[in-house]
């Protein structure tokens, strides 16, 4: 009993230390911004259109704001009851503009890595943090950091052999014919990532109709459904991926399957 009340003040004490206030300043690159801000797990307390020439806070009321000069000018937000701590329920702070909206966790500002959005030419640093736009921007880009795109393009270009021992071994369609119309169809065996795998299916395509080359073809007579033809060989789908498909020396459009039940093939 003295350990369980232990254990529950534990708690008590990391949820009361969880909501604490917070301030945060938002910094845009230039021009007029004109906008409404979104609170999740925190309380909006005040906000302020900060001009840092003039060391001057005008108060703005309610969620909405307006910043005639972004250059000069930028959006000082204060927070209370904000979920700042690892774990669960995080303040969520959502901006929204005219052109753009954008949202980030209150605990993850900080100076040494704010948050940085070039595309939108924006940045939110702490409230203490009176660096304008340019000056975080040129910290950040001093750092020669890449995105992941860049890192990608960097990297030499991957090969087949490369790639293949890497991916999942997926199942697809073969897809045969002499046009994009009717005479296009698809032939699935029963593996084991194919969907209602139990069946052999040829469905006919009617690309012209529909624009997608793997839409399968309807007829009154199926009551305008897909229309596919379901067939099995020998006992039926076992435990075992006992398919073998290939085409005609690798490169004819001549499609073999084999289908090995116990010794008959």
């Amino acid at each position: 009993m003295i350990f369980l009340a232990m254990f529950i003040g534990c708690l008590n004490t990391l949820t009361v230390a969880s909501a604490t206030e917070q301030g945060v300043r938002i910094v845009w690159k230039e021009g007029k911004v004109k906008g409404n801000i979104e609170v999740q797990n925190a309380v909006l307390s005040s906000t302020f259109v900060y001009e840092a020439s003039r060391d001057t806070r005008k108060a703005v009321k309610g969620s909405a704001f307006q910043i005639a000069n972004a250059a000069k000018q930028s959006l000082l937000i204060n927070f209370s009851d904000a979920g700042i701590a690892p774990g669960p329920k995080p303040a969520l702070v959502t901006i929204r503009t005219a052109n753009h909206a954008f949202s980030f966790f209150l605990r993850d500002v900080t100076s040494g890595s704010p948050i940085y959005i070039p595309s939108y030419g924006v940045a939110v640093v702490p409230a203490t943090d009176f660096r304008s736009y340019r000056q975080v921007e040129e910290t950040v880009l001093s750092r020669g950091l890449l995105t992941k795109a860049e890192q990608t393009n960097l990297l030499p270009e991957a090969s087949w052999d490369q790639i293949a021992p890497n991916t999942r071994n997926m199942s697809a369609p073969i897809s045969l014919g002499l046009g994009r119309d009717m005479r296009m169809f698809d032939i699935t065996e029963e593996l084991q990532d194919v969907i209602n795998g139990m069946y052999k299916v040829i469905r006919p395509n009617n690309s012209l109709e529909t624009g997608y080359s793997t839409y399968s073809y309807s007829i009154p007579e199926t009551g305008n459904r897909r229309l596919s033809y379901q067939y099995a060989l020998g006992r039926g789908v076992g435990p075992l991926n006992n398919i073998r498909r290939w085409i005609e020396d690798g490169t004819l459009p001549i499609y073999h399957s084999e289908t090995r039940d116990d010794d008959v093939e």
